[in-house]
């Protein structure tokens, strides 16, 4: 599991393996090989904070999922995944074959797009723009405040991208057809 940390906080490579049940001698041989790193205290004790601790955690998802280090090393130096948000998505990515296919010759967030672009039924792909919109609009307009409250406390909520996605896409059509205002 993802050990949460304030931002603040660092932790002491003790500290680290008792919340995450891995060995000193694990995160030193991660930090040998280049896939791990740690500040350094003023008297040259290792100390892990919220950067160290998402990489941490990529590593050892790839581990379980049987990827081998040196995968790992080539993924990071090829900018397959980046970030926290890529850490939280990674074991599902993983767990679904096609996904991890995806994810394989591409990257992280075309894996996610796997996920979570379902495919559309043929209702909603031989949909009208007008119908799609005035869909979407009722939709829009019958969330409870609760959801909305949700996702504006979660900006990085796959339906906040995806709501942003398609506000710029219908922002573009506005515009186009000069209804802008």
């Amino acid at each position: 599991p993802l050990v949460k940390i304030s931002c603040m906080e660092e932790l002491s490579i003790t500290e680290v393996c008792r919340r995450t049940g891995l060995s000193s001698r694990t995160l030193r041989f991660w930090e040998a090989r280049g896939l791990l790193g740690a500040r350094r205290s003023a008297a040259g004790l290792r100390c892990y904070g919220a950067a160290e601790m998402a990489r941490l955690h990529q590593v050892a998802t790839l581990k379980r999922a049987g990827f081998t280090l040196a995968d790992f090393g080539q993924w990071m130096k090829g900018g397959k995944f980046k970030g926290l948000a890529s850490v939280r998505v990674l074991p599902r990515v993983l767990a679904d074959k096609k996904a991890r296919d995806v994810f394989i010759k591409k990257d992280i967030k075309a894996a996610q797009d796997v996920l979570e672009k379902p495919e559309l039924s043929s209702g909603l792909k031989n949909a009208t723009v007008a119908q799609l919109a005035r869909a979407l609009a009722e939709r829009v307009g019958a969330l409870p405040f609760q959801e909305l409250t949700r996702l504006r406390d979660n900006p990085d909520d796959d339906t906040v991208r995806y709501v942003t996605d398609a506000h710029d896409e219908l922002q573009r059509l506005v515009n186009f057809l000069g209804k802008s205002d």
